[in-house]
C-alpha cells in the first residue's frame, strides 16, 4: 500500500511540472529541483530508493531479515528428537524432511504430519519388533510386533492419541525417538463407555503447533497379531480451571481446605465415581522425585498429578501404597521450573476437610503413583 501510494504522488507531482526542472528552465544543476533528489527520490526518501518507504533496505519488505531472514540470520536447524518445531515451518522432529535420514527417525513407518482423526490402519503381522521396551518399558511386554507413527500437532492444545478400533491386544507408547527413552505407555485403556479394553490410548499436549510426537503401535507379545487403527484427535482438557496456586512450595500442609463446596469434577483414572474436585498449580523446584500424599484428610481421596496444560494425568492413586488407608499418595519424577497442576478429589463423589503435603525424594509408594 505505501508503494502504492508513493508512485501516485510522483506521479502527481509530474503531471503538475514539479521535479522535472527548476524555474530558469534548466536541468536542476543548482539543486533545487531534485538533482540531489531531494524533491525526485533520487536518494530514495520519497521513491524508497534507499528503502525507507519501499524496503530496499528490508525496513518494509523484510530484506534485512526481520521478516524473511535474507540478511543471512539462518532459521534454527531442525533437531530430530526433541518434540519441537526448531524451524517453524509447522512440522516437527520426525514429520520434517530435515530429519527424513536422520537415525533418530529410522523406525517410523508412517509420517502422519499435522493430521488428524484415522492416521494409519493395516494388519502388523508383516511388522517387525523395532522398538523394544528393554528396562525402561512401564507397561506390556517384550517381543510385539510394532508400527511407528510420527505426528506433530496442528495448533496448540489436548489431545488423545488411541488405538481403539484394532482387533488384537494393543500397547501405545511414546518414545523420544528410535531407539530412545520411553516417555510414556499404555496397555488397557477405558473407552467412552467405561469399559476397560484390551486397546491403548495417551493423552498428550501440544504448546505450539508443530509440537511432535513419536508414537508406537505395539502387540501385547510376539503373539498379538491382527489389524490395527491408530486415531489421534483434539479433545478438552481434564483441568479447564485452579483454586489455587502453591508456586515452589514443599513441605508439610503447603494446601489444606474442605472440598465440600466445590463442584468441579475431574475424570480421573484411578479409584472410582471421582467426586468434586479441588485443582492446585504447582511449579517443581528442581528436577528429581517428589511425593505428593493426602496424609491428614478426613474422607476418601484420590490425588492426580496434572501436566501444565491441564491435558492428561502424569500419576495417579486412591489409597497409597499400603491399600490400607483411605488417602492417596505417590511419587513421580518432574522438571525443574515446571508448572503442573494437582487435583484432589475423592472416591465415590466423597468430600470433607483435606490436606496436601509435597516433599522431596522418593516416600513408601515409589516411582509410580498408579
Amino acid at each position: 500500500m505505501t508503494r502504492m501510494t508513493l508512485s501516485l504522488l510522483a506521479a502527481l507531482a509530474l503531471s503538475l511540472g514539479c521535479g522535472d526542472k527548476d524555474s530558469d528552465g534548466d536541468d536542476g544543476s543548482d539543486g533545487s529541483d531534485g538533482a540531489d533528489g531531494t524533491a525526485d527520490g533520487a536518494d530514495g526518501t520519497a521513491d524508497g530508493a534507499d528503502g525507507t518507504a519501499d524496503g530496499a533496505d528490508g525496513t518494509a519488505d523484510g530484506a534485512d531479515g526481520g521478516g524473511d531472514g535474507s540478511d543471512g540470520t539462518e532459521p534454527a536447524a531442525e533437531e530430530c528428537s526433541d518434540s519441537t518445531d526448531n524451524d517453524l515451518d509447522g512440522l516437527g522432529d520426525c514429520t520434517d524432511d530435515d530429519c527424513a535420514d536422520d537415525g533418530a527417525c529410522a523406525c517410523v513407518d508412517t509420517n502422519a504430519a499435522a493430521g488428524s482423526g484415522e492416521l494409519g490402519t493395516g494388519d502388523n503381522s508383516a511388522a517387525t519388533d523395532d522398538v523394544s521396551p528393554g528396562d525402561s518399558g512401564s507397561c506390556g511386554s517384550e517381543g510385539g510386533l510394532d508400527v511407528v507413527f510420527a505426528w506433530s500437532a496442528a495448533a496448540a492444545g489436548c489431545y488423545q492419541a488411541d488405538t481403539f478400533g484394532s482387533s488384537y491386544d494393543t500397547v501405545l507408547r511414546r518414545v523420544s525417538a528410535c531407539g530412545g527413552e520411553e516417555l510414556a505407555c499404555d496397555d488397557d485403556a477405558e473407552n467412552e463407555a467405561g469399559d476397560y479394553t484390551t486397546q491403548s490410548k495417551l493423552v498428550v499436549s501440544a504448546a505450539a503447533a508443530g509440537d511432535a510426537f513419536l508414537f508406537v503401535v505395539d502387540g501385547y507379545g510376539a503373539d498379538a497379531t491382527g489389524t490395527y487403527s491408530f486415531q489421534v484427535n483434539a479433545r478438552d482438557p481434564l483441568v479447564s480451571a485452579v483454586d489455587g496456586a502453591l508456586g515452589d512450595a514443599t513441605g508439610a500442609a503447603v494446601a489444606s481446605g474442605d472440598s465440600s463446596t466445590s463442584v468441579a469434577v475431574v475424570d480421573v483414572d484411578c479409584g472410582s465415581g471421582a467426586g468434586a474436585a479441588v485443582t492446585y498449580s504447582w511449579t517443581a523446584p528442581a528436577d528429581g522425585a517428589y511425593t505428593f500424599d493426602t496424609y491428614g484428610s478426613s474422607y476418601d481421596t484420590i490425588l492426580s498429578l496434572v501436566d501444565g496444560q491441564g491435558c492428561g494425568e502424569l500419576a495417579c492413586d486412591d489409597d497409597g501404597p499400603s491399600e490400607t488407608n483411605n488417602e492417596s499418595e505417590f511419587t513421580a519424577t518432574v522438571q525443574g521450573g515446571v508448572t503442573y497442576h494437582l487435583v484432589i478429589s475423592g472416591y465415590s463423589a466423597e468430600s470433607g476437610s483435606y490436606v496436601l503435603n509435597i516433599n522431596e525424594g522418593e516416600g513408601s509408594g515409589g516411582d509410580s503413583g498408579r
